[in-house]
């Protein structure tokens, strides 16, 4: 069994189509970036062919700032003046907030990040049910918690 691609004309994969035989079409818009992906999800007769779309925008800065799954569910995010992601906000409403500071500034408890990879993730409940991630530093690398607990986002098997 073989795979096949088809590319547009400044090498954008248009087209796939598996070894299973499952299709995927994709558009693009002005600057190269992903604005419509396509799955065609083949069912036996007498059921037809499903098509499942997912859509993309952009920023000015070209930061994926909305999705619309194939079940017609958005998600959002914003960008800071870095292109570094300040807030998503998922399809069941479940808001993130990052905050990005630059190296070598204090936080409020007088530690220093002297480091990017000092930092830990910290999740805690944000009043509106979301999930908050806090970005947290020590000097020496250190965390200060000793019950920090993975952060989770939504799977979309968790979309009904």
């Amino acid at each position: 069994m073989n795979s096949y691609t088809l590319y547009d004309k400044v090498g954008n994969k248009i087209k796939t189509i598996d070894p299973a035989g499952a299709v995927t079409h994709s558009t693009f818009d002005m600057a190269n970036r992903v604005r419509t992906r396509t799955v065609e999800v083949r069912r036996p007769a007498p059921n037809p062919t499903k098509l499942l779309t997912t859509a993309f925008d952009y920023d000015g800065a070209g930061n994926q700032t909305w999705v619309q799954d194939p079940l017609g569910k958005i998600t959002t995010r914003t960008f800071n003046g870095s292109g570094q992601q300040v807030s998503m906000t998922d399809p069941l409403g479940h808001a993130f907030q990052c905050c990005h500071q630059q190296l070598r500034r204090n936080d409020p408890h007088d530690r220093r990040d002297e480091h990017p990879n000092n930092r830990d993730v910290r999740p805690g409940r944000t009043p509106d049910r979301g999930v908050e991630h806090r970005h947290g530093w020590h000097p020496t690398g250190a965390n200060d918690d000793d019950d920090l607990q993975p952060a989770r986002a939504p799977h979309l098997d968790d979309i009904p």
